[in-house]
């Protein structure tokens, strides 16, 4: 899980939290997976492919909602091509969802941005620093915890508190009202 310290030292202009100052209360929620498995590799998932997404949903998000992105690149998982295929999300996307009350936001992709080739073509092209990292700097303007690798209904991403930390692995549980053996 990637802290706001993990983005830069300063989140909405205050200190950005370590992965110790993540309250347990913001790692717990209502998982809202939004299907984007249309969307190829070193695509840019943009805020209107969110809306699109939720809206072919049964549901709307709500504060505190764990939004897991379901990009399809599970499927890589254990090959080299996992690093390399997958879309990401644009800035406005990411805003988007802390806007609307998220603060954690998962993937089954490596990363929350494009692929480094992709923002790398754009950045060359335009001479643009903001395809670079885009998701990721978003944690500087505004507080936002990411996870990777992630699909499920609920979870609790639990991670070791280490004060100084920017990032650590997470243990991710799934809570289920499916009855085991019923």
């Amino acid at each position: 899980m990637d802290a706001p310290f993990h983005y830069g030292p300063l989140s909405g202009g205050r200190p950005a939290r370590k992965i110790g100052e993540i309250p347990l209360s913001r790692c717990y929620g209502r998982g809202v997976r939004l299907d984007l498995r249309h969307r190829g590799s070193g695509d840019a998932i943009t805020a209107t492919d969110i809306q699109q997404a939720i809206g072919k949903t049964d549901t709307e998000l709500r504060p505190l909602d764990i939004v897991l992105i379901w990009t399809g690149s599970d499927k890589h998982w254990g090959s080299a091509s996992y690093l390399t295929d997958y879309p990401g999300l644009t800035r406005d996307a990411v805003a988007y969802l802390v806007e609307q009350g998220v603060y954690v936001i998962g993937t089954d992709a490596w990363g929350l941005d494009r692929p480094m080739a992709a923002m790398l073509d754009d950045y060359r092209c335009t001479g643009y620093r903001s395809y670079l990292w885009p998701a990721h700097l978003y944690g500087r303007e505004q507080e936002y915890w990411s996870s990777f690798g992630i699909i499920g209904r609920e979870q609790i991403c639990v991670s070791n508190p280490l004060e100084d930390q920017r990032q650590l692995p997470r243990k991710v549980v799934s809570i289920s009202n499916t009855r085991i053996g019923s």
